[in-house]
């Protein structure tokens, strides 16, 4: 989700939200191959990546991954983003919005008429992980029917469900064959949820037609409501692509070949005579230099070579622009812009797609702390947040949201076009939206204009499949050079995409004045209606107002002040997708299937710029699925022998500093007990069989140290079967995946893993280190099940982990537990064994 045009445009209200005021230490372990400028002997690489956006990490984390003696390079045009405040922690992500922000890129579209002669502004994240770094974190998921337009062998719904549970580790409802549980990026409620404004939108959505869901995110799923989660781990902190897929690899010093270059800025792919792509061209960003225009006039561009691979994810904004530089494009485009033509390609830049977006401000009688305007207006001090580990922090502001349809009889109000566009498009796809309707209990633009101190919150109507269409271009060779961007909002034949937001204002209007928070409506951010309509605007409620299921009464005169308020203030959703679409070249097609840009060798893209369609959803999740996807098909391509591989408390068993017991003494035993890494006190157990040893592990939650739990936790998440549940203890079964949130320490947590066939154990720590604790059975003899190795073993990664980690409470109490664990089972494993 993304930004209201309220608070960017130049044309609108004044900007509010506050100018970041301090500055966060940096960490103790600087990333090793992170540079602001290149070394010298490092002129050549195998891979270089164009933009260390979302879906660039992505793909950089899975080709090390899969061959950590690949070298890669990521030129990222923005700074990097490890342990920004206004970043990690999500309450702030408002203060990304600010014009000043170094995070974010605001590209500026030409003006419109439509728009009422507004120049809308269209923000993308503009720092390393892109806009993951800087969105709104809201977790949602196309519709089936969306990647199955794609039309693309390898681009289905069914064959790109292995991805969208690949990157995510999901802590939410819904059934366990949806999701998936062990991917680098988070998806949780966070710290805190605002339980007053979440109930009141899912009781009014109810009221009014539209069911809840206990997972709207299953790919079929539709017209209906949810308890939304969002890209935020269980402690609080933001789960984006470069600290879930990167960070960690830089700071482990396992992956030398990884390399990452910030605030760099790709001009151009450069190409061999025989249309080859070979390295690219670059500068430093002229947004951090002293003298931004002089600094770029003055400077030599630099160039890297790449010997296997070049890979542009810069954006649905940026690629098309650093092609068209680079001589691929539309040739008229090219010629006029005093390119060299080294590929004419029409499609590039072509058929720019955004979701429209309207917010709307209500009057509510919530308290400070169930918005997060204390963030917004000043009100709460962040650097005494950021100490406290506030709970807001771990916050988004938005709970609820939903899909909508409307009904026949609504589909007939809205026109004979309309309803052509209906049926053509949505009556045979339950499984697509016509709008996206969403809470945030904020409110976003200046607050210093509204009228009292009563908490004014936002409702956010967005067009999932605009028929609009615009393009961006570049007009010259530079990259100081004006872009023609023409977003083409409320562009479409008939103005369907208009007739939508009319459609979803009533609606969402329908639920508010139901709501028992709903205490008035803000007349600035609504329509102007005629004096004496029966529509009128209420400013100030003592309560909900309405009449049974009777609705509100629009005039022909009503309807043009919607439609005119739409106008001023419709804008985007950071969704821009599609400039570079998979398709063939006779339909304006920019890459193939295995995203090879058309007409050239050794040049790839992998962002938002392939989708050939929109999604109804927030585009976050279809950007880490491209991403997933992509390196895939660049891991296979490259040869490099294997699927990259996803981190879990157990990769093969080889744990540093333990050894595998020698096999002519195992096959004497149907267990061998490697006890706090001693091998020499190691005893043969014949007697003890695995499962008397699992059913040991079953009952660990029995062990006083466990039931002892301290203030130190705050809760305990547990996983069991596709569900959630927050709890004061365990009852621990098979296959439990429980998470432990510290109380104390925000950026310290853990997962406890119950998996009796495999390992069991614990994983702890945060960003760039890990540290892992675990059981685990080794099968000697495959043909014999009683033949199995018990081990236990214990890692960290990153060696900030032994400075940090250490040191966390979180860590006493876990050390505490499973010491106590170990003494525990080795007696009773010794008792039994001296007994037999």
């Amino acid at each position: 989700m993304a930004s209201s045009s309220l608070s960017l445009e130049s044309t609108g209200p004044k900007y509010a939200i506050h100018k970041p005021q301090y500055t966060f230490a940096k960490e103790t372990a600087a990333d090793m191959g992170l540079y602001t400028k290149l070394p010298e002997d490092l002129q050549e690489v195998d891979v270089i990546i164009a933009g260390g956006g979302l879906a660039g990490c992505v793909v950089a984390g899975r080709l090390a991954e899969a061959d950590p003696d690949l070298s890669i390079l990521i030129i990222e045009q923005g700074p990097n983003n490890y342990a920004v405040p206004d970043i990690v922690h999500p309450g702030l992500f408002p203060r990304n919005l600010h014009p000043n922000s170094k995070h974010t890129l605001f590209w500026q579209g030409n003006q419109s008429e439509v728009l009422a002669n507004r120049r809308p502004i269209v923000p993308s994240g503009g720092t390393l992980g892109g806009g993951s770094s800087v969105n709104w974190m809201v977790y949602t998921r196309a519709a089936r029917s969306d990647y199955d337009a794609f039309d693309a062998p390898g681009w289905s719904a069914d064959e790109l469900y292995p991805f969208l549970k690949k990157f995510e580790s999901y802590q939410g409802k819904g059934s366990k064959d949806h999701h998936g549980f062990e991917g680098p990026i988070g998806v949780s409620s966070g710290t805190f949820r605002g339980k007053r404004g979440e109930d009141a939108f899912i009781e009014a959505a109810t009221a009014v037609g539209y069911t809840e869901f206990e997972d709207l995110q299953n790919l079929d799923k539709n017209h209906g409501t949810e308890r939304w989660l969002r890209y935020v781990a269980p402690n609080g902190r933001r789960s984006d692509a470069a600290h879930g897929y990167i960070h960690p690899k830089l700071r482990s010093g396992d992956f030398p070949n990884l390399h990452v270059l910030v605030e760099k800025q790709v001009v151009r792919v450069l190409f061999d005579e025989n249309k080859k792509a070979v390295g690219v061209e670059y500068q430093t960003n002229a947004r951090f230099q002293a003298n931004p225009e002089m600094q770029v006039a003055l400077q030599a561009p630099k160039t890297v070579r790449a010997r296997r691979l070049v890979v542009c994810s810069a954006g649905a904004n940026g690629t098309p622009l650093i092609l068209e530089r680079s001589g691929v494009g539309n040739a008229q485009i090219l010629e006029k812009a005093g390119v060299k033509v080294v590929e004419d390609l029409p499609g590039v830049g072509h058929d720019y797609q955004d979701h429209h977006l309207t917010l709307y401000a209500y009057r509510t009688n919530l308290t400070k702390r169930e918005t997060l305007n204390g963030f917004l207006d000043g009100g709460i001090d962040i650097q005494e947040a950021i100490r406290n580990n506030d709970e807001l922090l771990g916050w988004n502001s938005m709970d609820a949201s939903g899909k909508f349809r409307p009904t026949e009889a609504e589909v007939e109000a809205l026109g004979p076009e309309f309803k052509a566009a209906w049926e053509k498009d949505f009556k045979d796809k339950p499984d697509k939206p016509l709008m996206i309707i969403a809470l945030y209990l904020a409110y976003f633009a200046d607050h210093s204009s509204l009228p009292d101190d009563s908490q004014y919150v936002s409702m956010a109507n967005w067009t999932a499949y605009p028929y609009s269409r615009g393009h961006i271009h570049i007009t010259g060779p530079g990259l100081l050079d004006p872009i023609d961007f023409d977003v083409g909002y409320l562009k479409d034949d008939n103005d369907i995409d208009l007739k939508k937001h009319i459609w979803a204002y009533k609606l969402q209007r329908e639920m508010w004045r139901r709501m028992p928070i709903f205490r008035g409506e803000l007349a600035t951010s609504h329509p102007k209606f005629p004096e004496g309509s029966k529509a009128a605007v209420i400013e100030k409620a003592d309560g909900p107002i309405f009449d049974g299921e009777k609705r509100i009464e629009y005039t022909a005169e009503d309807e043009k002040a919607i439609e005119q308020k739409i106008r001023e203030i419709v804008s985007t959703t950071w969704h821009s997708l599609g400039t570079c679409k998979i398709a063939s070249r006779e339909k304006m097609g920019v890459v193939d299937p295995t995203l090879s840009v058309h007409g050239v060798t050794g040049l790839k893209l992998a962002d938002l710029s392939v989708p050939p369609h929109n999604v109804g959803a927030n585009t976050g999740n279809t950007a880490y699925v491209v991403g997933e996807r992509a390196a895939d098909l660049f891991i296979k391509e490259l040869g490099l022998g294997q699927q990259a591989r996803v981190d879990s408390p157990v990769d093969d068993g080889q744990a540093k500093g333990y050894s595998p017991v020698a096999d002519e003494q195992a096959k004497e035993v149907g267990i061998v007990s490697l006890f706090n890494g001693d091998d020499k006190k190691n005893k043969q157990l014949p007697k003890t069989t695995s499962a008397e040893v699992r059913a040991f592990l079953l009952d660990f939650d029995k062990v006083p140290s466990w039931t002892q739990t301290s203030r130190l936790i705050k809760n305990l998440v547990v996983h069991r079967s596709g569900s959630q549940e927050i709890v004061a203890g365990i009852d621990a079964e098979e296959g439990d995946i429980i998470n432990v949130l510290s109380a104390q320490v925000g950026w310290a947590d853990a997962t406890i893993y119950i998996n009796t066939a495999t390992h069991f154990g614990y994983q702890g720590g945060a960003y760039g280190f890990k540290a892992q604790h675990w059981w685990e059975f080794l099968p000697l003899d495959p043909r014999d099940a009683s033949k199995t190795r018990f081990r236990h073993c214990e890692r960290m990664s990153g060696w900030s982990a032994f400075l940090f980690w250490p040191r966390s409470p979180l860590h006493s109490w876990l050390k505490g537990l499973f010491d106590g664990f170990d003494k525990e089972l080795k007696a009773a494993v010794e008792e039994q064994n001296s007994s037999s």
